[in-house]
């Protein structure tokens, strides 16, 4: 059996079937699947000259006070871990929003604006794709379990 998703309402009568934590599990995964692909994108469109502010961009869950609500943070500045004859070194890229809204001495170069502006209904459309999988994945395993 497959459950087929063409708009929000669908997916959330589809998602109502299935008990709280995994409603939740479910749009957690959609959630996170969809920052995943701005974060990619965001890479795409970084400068790069050393590397270190592509590879910093990093997707975050954050913690909510609201059992309800679903929150990601996508972002550069994160840790880079590196290996220089075997130590382990660490470093955060503090120029990401200098890169981004520019200085008066550099023109910004966007790159997370562009990513995150360039999903809108691409972003929708994943979000219900992924979802979808998801929950014919739950029932699958309702079925065998």
């Amino acid at each position: 059996m497959s459950v087929t998703v063409t708009g929000m309402k669908d997916l959330q009568k589809a998602l109502k079937q299935f008990p709280k934590n995994v409603q939740k599990n479910i749009c957690v995964g959609a959630t996170r699947a969809v920052a995943s692909e701005i974060a990619k994108d965001a890479k795409q469109h970084a400068p790069v000259r050393s590397g270190d502010l592509k590879r910093s961009i990093k997707v975050v869950k954050r913690k909510t006070r609201d059992e309800s609500k679903i929150r990601f943070s996508i972002g550069a500045g994160g840790k880079i871990k590196w290996k220089v004859k075997g130590e382990q070194n660490s470093a955060i890229p503090y120029y990401a929003h200098m890169v981004e809204f520019g200085t008066s001495k550099m023109a910004a170069q966007p790159f997370m604006r562009p990513a995150f502006e360039g999903q809108g209904p691409k972003g929708i459309k994943f979000y219900k794709d992924y979802a979808g999988k998801r929950i014919d994945k739950e029932i699958a395993k309702a079925k065998n379990g």
